[in-house]
């Protein structure tokens, strides 16, 4: 439900990303790239959801604690505002440091707003291990499924074990929601 209600129009600009509309973590400049796993905004199916799972209008959740870094508050508040939308409260917790974040995370968030940048360009290399990784978020399918991943010799075979668990991961599960790719924007000189 949360996944659907959020636009991800908003807090991509005021990250100065392109937007990941129905697209999954890793960039689309990167070998493994999903282009349509991120459940679309869709503020009306968000608001069925929450009914279904018995919380009508946010009824009966609790407050949603969203941490961020200072550098990322106004994105992140733009997300607890579409989520308030729909009737769930959002508490933001705004740290001035990672390693500030990274308590608020450990201590009191049930969702944060992190940037990370890429460092492998191949995603059998780390991308998604190092996502999925932190201890916020843990299953046990899908720890197996990025595994056997990363252990196969064949690259396409490769490719598409990871777009399968980007699938299950965000597609089915939401348990992260893709809001942008970094954009690095370069004025070229031809003759340098």
């Amino acid at each position: 439900a949360l996944a659907h209600a959020i636009d991800r129009r908003g807090p991509a600009n005021l990250l100065g990303g392109t937007v990941a509309t129905t697209g999954g973590v890793v960039p689309p400049t990167t070998p493994g790239h999903s282009y349509r796993v991120t459940p679309a905004y869709d503020p009306d199916r968000a608001r069925a959801l929450l009914s279904e799972a018995g919380h009508p209008e946010g009824h009966g959740l609790g407050e949603i604690v969203l941490a961020c870094l200072d550098l990322w508050e106004d994105a992140a508040a733009d997300v607890a505002v579409q989520l308030e939308r729909i009737g769930v409260r959002v508490r933001l917790v705004s740290a001035t440091s990672d390693p500030d974040l990274e308590a608020a995370i450990r201590d009191q968030a049930h969702a944060y707003i992190w940037t990370w940048g890429e460092e492998y360009p191949d995603t059998a290399r780390g991308f998604l291990e190092l996502f999925f990784s932190d201890d916020f978020y843990r299953d046990r399918e899908l720890e197996e499924l990025l595994a056997r991943a990363a252990s196969l010799r064949d690259e396409d075979e490769r490719l598409r074990t990871y777009r399968v668990f980007e699938q299950k991961w965000i597609g089915e599960q939401a348990a992260v929601v893709p809001i942008s790719y970094g954009d690095c924007a370069l004025w070229r000189r031809p003759w340098v």
